[in-house]
């Protein structure tokens, strides 16, 4: 069983995060586990050795052109270590 990620290795990413994408600041991150059927098989990203990766997902919401508010996810992929792999948003 793997160990989740370090509580100060959370906020490092949040922070990088919050600065990037400020309508999810505040917003908790779900943390999920991948599995090495979600990650490529290359030791350097984090999958083997290293302890896998892991899928942070943040949620805010965004006013659009027209005032509607939409929902934005911002999901972060990292190894075990905290460094940033890939990030993606909805819209």
């Amino acid at each position: 069983m793997r160990k989740s990620l370090d509580p100060l290795i959370i906020k490092r990413i949040t922070s990088q995060v919050n600065k990037r994408f400020p309508e999810v600041i505040g917003s908790e991150p779900k943390i999920r586990a991948q599995t090495s059927s979600h990650t490529r098989n290359n030791e350097s990203e984090g999958n083997g050795r290293n302890g896998g990766n892991y899928l942070l997902i943040y949620q805010g919401k965004i006013r659009t052109q027209s005032g509607q508010s939409m929902l934005r996810l911002v999901r972060v992929v990292v190894n075990a270590q905290g460094k940033i792999i890939k990030i993606s948003t909805s819209h």
